[in-house]
């Protein structure tokens, strides 16, 4: 069975807007980035929905933050205390 060109799963989505398959999920549970349907829990975006999202990610004006589950997370700042304490 062929794919339809006109949907992406969320690994393809990820990949077309240059981000995690996490951020997809996010971005689907924002409501910036839809599903269109869900196949036994497996989400499934229209291309035309990534599309316009990826131009609208293009076109932003300033930095754009990286969209994953650990972008809320502050990360490990061990390093840069340890050069503090140098």
């Amino acid at each position: 069975m062929d794919a339809d060109p006109d949907y992406l799963l969320t690994a393809a989505a990820a990949r077309e807007l240059q981000c995690t398959p996490d951020g997809v999920g996010y971005l689907d549970r924002t409501g910036r980035l839809p599903a269109a349907m869900r196949v036994n829990g497996v989400r499934i975006f229209r291309r035309t929905d990534v599309d316009r999202l990826r131009r609208e990610r293009q076109t932003a004006p300033g930095p754009r933050r990286r969209e994953s589950a650990d972008s809320q997370n502050s990360g490990d700042h061990s390093h840069a205390q340890a050069e503090a304490v140098r």
